[in-house]
């Protein structure tokens, strides 16, 4: 028997596990819950469905009874108040447009540099896995240098003032870096732990493209019912003009106006704000089957005997099954409260832009934005808790809550260090490709007049592209460094080393009220439980 943390005795699992190939060793204790588990929060599963079926209904109604003279409303026309004829479109390639026709003539090219982004996603993982210090060494240095060197150019180019400036700030990193030495030395331990998890479940890479792919075919047609939707309505007379001067039309200032302005239909505008929230809510639940899927197989492989490769077999099939069967309704709400949170700090923002002046107001908007960095952090490992132990989202939140309390750790060692190493040295391998792919479109296309601006734009292309795809992995990675931590978390609590390995990781890092190591009789180390507060 085992004690939670709200002071309950229960059962280790030991059973064989219920659903697909995935099962137990048999007599191995694990926190993770292996049996049939019972459908959660079905309301909300209900609730998400409902809106989502109304958006497309009411999509399906716009799209029917549009406007079809919707494309034809030029600016011409709306200006002329006896609706003069209407004017051809205009193309968005014009026939002069060299630099667009050169682009187009070299397609191949700005595929090639796309498509190389995916390989180079695949290398990153593999320098991350194989060479994770050298890669967090080459992101340190990396953000020393760029300053330096941006100084150096602008002191050689008589700039002296911005030079000094960027020279101090290359120098601020120096001592930043140096002084958290030891946090980047954790910070390379942590990303390797990241990776060899990767490694022994490579078809998470390959569930998370075709996640993203199913969330692109799910949310395509909604926005395009909803940017149809826009469509439903009539010219009207613009209601503030005020007067006329020959065919144009004026204010009360004498100022120029449309003369026909187009007016939706009464249901548009609110059509509209539900979709774009359940288009939002989608996204966010696509994101939290994401955590949980991940969460699952991460979690499985973590609590699998030493060595047994056989114990995760299937947990990737296995925990999709969970998310979209009976924990659909926990993601949901899960998803829901993360909409929520996005589209507060979206008002935060507007508020905080828009008065800038307003210290009070400034002061409300910083603070919202704060509170809800919380609910998204809490909220997200509820979701890492509820994939492990098949809690509904209120009760794994609560025990999140409580378990984060008592372990937390350092917050610039585990949740600011990794991933700003991770996206530095994405931007730094983007960079990378970008110019390599620069140099050879511009090779290929340097007899052509405009060869440098379209090789230019090949660059570009390749290092958006490759930003893309490296951010894809770099969430991935993100997520395996919290299950893995989530993890060890529930062995502190349950006074278990499942990775020793792991641990000594770990336990290197700050933490929160740490519990004492006790050494066992026969000679294992475990933890004493820490109070709580």
């Amino acid at each position: 028997m085992q004690t939670n943390m709200d002071g309950e005795m229960y059962e280790p699992l030991t059973d064989e596990k219920s659903e697909g190939d995935v099962h137990a060793a048999p007599g191995h204790t694990s926190r993770y819950n292996y049996g049939t588990r019972k459908c959660r929060d079905s309301l909300w599963s209900l609730v998400f469905l409902a809106c989502f079926a109304f958006c497309v209904v009411g999509g399906l109604y716009g799209f029917v009874n549009r406007n079809p003279n919707y494309y034809k409303y030029d600016k011409d026309y709306v200006n002329d108040i006896k609706h003069c004829p209407l004017k051809g479109e205009r193309s968005l390639l014009e026939e002069d447009d060299e630099v667009g026709i050169l682009i187009v003539r070299s397609w191949w090219l700005v595929f090639g540099g796309i498509a190389g982004s995916f390989f180079m996603g695949l290398a990153y993982l593999t320098l991350f896995r194989k060479y994770a210090h050298f890669m967090v060494s080459l992101t340190v240095n990396f953000q020393i240098a760029l300053p330096a060197v941006v100084g150096v150019g602008l002191l050689f180019s008589g700039a002296a003032l911005p030079a000094l400036g960027m020279l101090l700030v290359a120098c601020l990193f120096a001592v930043v870096f140096y002084l958290f030495r030891t946090q980047l030395d954790l910070c390379t331990k942590l990303l390797a732990v990241t990776s060899t998890a990767l490694k022994d479940n490579p078809g998470m890479i390959l569930f998370v493209v075709l996640l993203k792919l199913a969330l692109l075919l799910i949310s395509i047609p909604l926005l395009v019912l909803l940017a149809v939707s826009f469509q439903n309505g009539a010219l009207v007379h613009n209601p503030a003009i005020a007067k006329f001067k020959g065919s144009e039309c004026l204010d009360s200032n004498g100022a120029e106006l449309t003369c026909c302005i187009f007016e939706n239909d009464s249901w548009v505008l609110p059509y509209v704000a539900l979709s774009a929230f359940v288009l939002l809510w989608t996204l966010k639940l696509g994101f939290e089957i994401r955590l949980f899927t991940i969460t699952g197989c991460v979690s499985q492989w973590y609590f699998a005997p030493y060595g047994d490769m056989q114990a995760t077999k299937g947990s990737l099939v296995c925990s999709f099954r969970q998310a979209v069967g009976p924990q659909f309704g926990s993601l949901c709400l899960g998803s829901l409260v993360l909409t929520v949170v996005q589209v507060i700090q979206q008002l935060a923002e507007q508020v905080k832009n828009g008065n800038s002046g307003n210290f009070i107001s400034y002061l409300i908007s910083s603070f919202a934005s704060c509170v809800m960095e919380i609910v998204k952090f809490f909220t997200r490992f509820a979701t890492v808790r509820l994939a492990i132990t098949g809690e509904s989202f209120y009760t794994a939140a609560h025990e999140a809550y409580d378990m984060l309390t008592r372990n937390l750790m350092s917050a610039y060692s585990v949740w600011w260090i990794p991933p700003m190493v991770l996206r530095m040295a994405a931007f730094v391998t983007s960079a990378l490709w970008g110019i390599l792919c620069f140099f050879i479109s511009w090779g290929v296309l340097a007899p052509e007049k405009e060869g440098m601006s379209a090789a230019a734009i090949v660059g570009i292309v390749s290092f958006i592209s490759s930003m893309v795809v490296l951010a894809f992995f770099i969430t991935i990675m993100i997520n395996i460094v919290e299950v893995v931590y989530f993890c060890y978390a529930m062995d502190k609590d349950a006074c278990a080393v499942t990775h020793p390995e792991i641990h000594e990781v770990y336990m290197l890092i700050p933490q929160k009220n740490e519990g004492a190591a006790v050494e066992q009789p026969g000679g294992n180390v475990s933890y004493g439980v820490p109070q709580a507060f």
